[in-house]
């Protein structure tokens, strides 16, 4: 059920966790970020700002809340010490590793079995997704005044599903929305 007192207690303690962890974020960790970034040791600032987002994340998570929130919060207190950009120089290859893996772990979880006898619902459905993510980018494009070419270009750059696409679809999996077939 839904209730207001329900509803104003999620919003007061995500307030609170907000408050709680924008006023750290603000106050007291860029300036260490800045201290770490300038004494010079990259592997330093490396394993500090990674850790700081496990910390983040885990804080959310223990609070009730996304991961994700955490790990958004941790970048918003590393952008703001002023060192984004050495910072995401050196967390690049963390980051690609990381989505290496959840892109490896996605495929682990497709059954090869499900394919073969799904294939034209595959088919129709990949080309379903590419023509009309095409189509709606280059759409969008020449609506906001670009050249024809520019918005084909950038309508074919957003026709891949992204990421989060899989999470969606495996909590649906999850809650036995979705069998699996479609996933």
């Amino acid at each position: 059920g839904l209730s207001v007192s329900g509803i104003l207690l999620t919003i007061g303690r995500l307030a609170g966790f907000l408050v709680a962890v924008l006023a750290l974020g603000l106050w007291i960790l860029p300036r260490f970020v800045r201290w770490v970034a300038d004494s010079g040791n990259a592997e330093t600032l490396l394993v500090t700002v990674v850790g700081l987002c496990f910390a983040f994340s885990l804080l959310a998570a223990k609070a009730g809340y996304s991961v994700a929130l955490g790990a958004f919060l941790a970048g918003m207190v590393v952008a703001e010490s002023g060192r984004e950009r050495q910072v995401e120089h050196l967390v690049h290859p963390v980051r690609d590793m990381f989505v290496a893996v959840f892109f490896v772990s996605i495929g682990m979880q497709i059954d090869p079995a499900q394919l073969l006898p799904n294939w034209r619902g595959l088919l129709l459905f990949g080309g379903l997704v590419l023509v009309g993510k095409i189509i709606s980018g280059a759409v969008g494009g020449l609506l906001g005044g670009n050249s024809l070419r520019n918005s084909i270009k950038a309508g074919a750059g957003l026709a891949q599903i992204g990421e989060f696409s899989f999470i969606i679809v495996a909590l649906g999996q999850s809650l036995g929305v979705v069998g699996p077939a479609l996933f």
